[in-house]
């Protein structure tokens, strides 16, 4: 049985990784071409200047000392100086770059995904019997569901929907006991709702995340995340998942802006700028370093 853990554990090898290609980064500046040749050089140097300490400290110790070879040691132990001297300049140069690295944000009409993440926020004005003889179209919705719709209804209307993965929160007023009712409305509004699957984070791990996620809680919402991409990875690109930030809290989508920025993936918001006028725009967040 796949528990919440194992993704965990997943999610925290991956980002042993991202730590090391940062280490990478800060200390060199990138990982391109230049920055892999400087990291070379300083495994050389540094293996250079550990067998230089070790036959420095042997001369120390041996009953051959003498002022001479304590001056030849040192001069031998030059390699060492010149290490420290060198990391250290590269680590400033790289923090001035990072210093001066600006975040840019790029807004575009949604492109069409196979794979959409949404968050379901709570609908108190239709808990129950959603479907209504009225409500058979999107424009019939009158509720906060309005929503979730239009952003599904964005990539299954250009045919290239494959899977939505519904999040819903926990507590008292959960929504995720609502989504069998969401799915109904889906099904009854969305002519192209029989052209996909829906999912949720039970179908990965029924005993962890049977009952839904805190909305207020940033751990699980990452490890939610997380885990649906850690899921969905291998048998997709990235480029073909998308996240939809407008359900849920403040908090869902400030913590789903942050990890789709550190996994490279694009999010999505439904605006609404006039009555019954709803637009989906796509966001990127790019961090660009001068040279």
């Amino acid at each position: 049985m796949i528990t919440k853990k194992t993704y965990q554990q997943q999610a925290k090898q991956a980002g042993s990784t991202r730590s090391a290609r940062q280490l990478i980064t800060t200390l060199f500046g990138g990982m391109d071409k230049s920055s892999i040749i400087s990291i070379v050089i300083m495994l050389m140097l540094l293996g250079w200047a550990t067998d230089t300490l070790f036959e420095a400290f042997s001369v120390l110790r041996s009953e051959a000392f003498s002022v001479h070879r304590a001056l030849g040691a040192l001069v031998s132990a030059a390699p060492v100086l010149l290490l420290i001297l060198w990391l250290t300049t590269l680590h400033r140069k790289a923090r001035t770059r990072f210093e001066k690295a600006l975040l840019s944000a790029q807004s575009l009409d949604v492109q069409p995904r196979q794979r959409l993440v949404i968050f379901l926020s709570h609908n108190r004005e239709q808990a129950q019997n959603v479907v209504t003889p009225e409500a058979t179209e999107r424009c019939s919705v009158h509720s906060n569901w309005r929503i979730p719709l239009e952003a599904i209804h964005a990539h299954a209307s250009k045919g290239t929907l494959k899977e939505v993965w519904i999040i819903g929160s926990s507590g008292k007023h959960s929504s995720h006991q609502q989504i069998p009712n969401f799915v109904e409305l889906l099904n009854a509004c969305l002519p192209d709702a029989q052209t996909f699957k829906v999912r949720t984070l039970a179908d990965i791990a029924p005993e962890s995340w049977g009952q839904g996620i805190d909305f207020d809680n940033l751990s699980e919402i990452v490890d939610a995340l997380e885990t649906i991409r850690l899921h969905i990875t291998p048998q997709a690109a990235r480029n073909d998942l998308i996240v939809d930030i407008t359900g849920g809290k403040s908090i869902t989508s400030s913590a789903a802006t942050l990890v789709c920025h550190s996994q490279g993936i694009a999010f999505q918001y439904v605006d609404c700028p006039g009555e019954e006028l709803y637009r989906v725009r796509e966001y990127s967040l790019k961090m660009e370093v001068p040279d």
